[in-house]
């Protein structure tokens, strides 16, 4: 059985050590840093960055990073590359190595090979500025960390932690908002909650002939036809000469007014129709119309533009169709 005191004792001692090890690193932006960093924008081909044990998830976590805004990055395993994978090591790469000790075998050794074949740059992010790894880079970022937060003082904790910190101020260093912009972000990321709410409706909307649209001094009749021929939606939008959206009709507001009124045939459906539809503006994201969907306990939505004139539709159907979440 835990005891719950030592228990939140030691989740505060790994927390201390992790918030003190990431507090120290504004300290280590310096000269090294910054031609590190000029080092890795400057390069000629893509960012390679290895590592291992721990430090190797750090690595892969910086890559996935990188890759997403738009850096072409590659994790390259050391075991794998002594035996074969170094075949996708090209002239003017650079290499990143995530080492704390600065010593680790596998690491030293495909750096010395692949700086004997290769015209590469190299950046060590290490905790010892005095390593083999360190002296075979081109340039290396160093921190320090007084404690691991582990409570045997033996896994790698608040360095890692520092490690994963150095690895984002990297990527926001070489990420510029005037060459990568929302746009570029959302290409990368068409899938789950962080592709909605980059989408927009009117990436996806239906529009022109597509549009589920009639007059609002048609008649009952011709209403009918045109809801029964919307595959998918069975409602239409009304507007008004000028194609302002004034009112919505669907086969379930047409069932009401049956049971209600009886016969409606040569009706008008301005009459019947209902007045307040739901709308979105076509610059909100895909996110905001799901959203606004389930808080209505609805389908579908009209789209508009900002003098409300009706432009476009969106079912349930086309979120969900190609942007399931994860």
């Amino acid at each position: 059985m835990l005891e719950r005191d030592l228990v939140e004792e030691r989740i505060k001692q790994t927390i201390a050590a992790e918030v003190a090890a990431v507090s120290n690193l504004s300290e280590g932006i310096d000269d090294n840093f910054y031609r590190a960093v000029a080092l890795i924008a400057d390069r000629g081909g893509k960012i390679l960055i290895t590592g291992v044990g721990k430090s190797g998830y750090i690595a892969m976590k910086m890559v996935a990073t990188l890759i997403s805004l738009g850096h072409e990055s590659v994790f390259l395993n050391p075991l794998d590359a002594l035996h074969g994978d170094s075949g996708m090591v090209k002239d003017d790469d650079v290499l990143v190595v995530f080492s704390f000790s600065g010593g680790s075998p596998e690491l030293v050794r495909i750096v010395e090979h692949l700086k004997k074949h290769f015209s590469i740059g190299v950046v060590t992010i290490t905790g010892n500025c005095n390593s083999m790894l360190s002296k075979l880079s081109d340039e290396a970022i160093t921190f320090s960390v007084e404690e691991e937060g582990c409570p045997l003082g033996l896994a790698p904790m608040a360095s890692t932690t520092a490690s994963l910190v150095i690895a984002d101020s990297i990527a926001a260093a070489l990420t510029s908002p005037d060459t990568f912009r929302q746009e570029h972000f959302a290409m990368f990321h068409p899938a789950g909650s962080l592709g909605l709410s980059l989408k927009k409706v009117k990436e996806i909307m239906r529009g022109g002939d597509e549009l589920p649209k009639v007059s609002m001094y048609i008649s009952f009749e011709e209403v009918l036809e045109a809801i029964t021929s919307q595959r998918l939606a069975q409602i239409v939008g009304v507007v008004d000469e000028e194609g302002y959206l004034v009112g919505a009709l669907g086969d379930g507001d047409i069932r009401k007014m049956l049971i209600k009124h009886g016969d409606l045939r040569g009706k008008q459906i301005n009459i019947f129709m209902n007045q307040s539809p739901k709308t979105i503006n076509e610059d909100d994201s895909l996110q905001v119309a799901l959203q606004t969907m389930k808080e209505h306990k609805i389908n579908n939505l009209f789209v508009t533009d900002s003098n409300n004139v009706y432009i476009g539709f969106i079912h349930l159907h086309d979120i969900v169709g190609d942007y399931a979440t994860s």
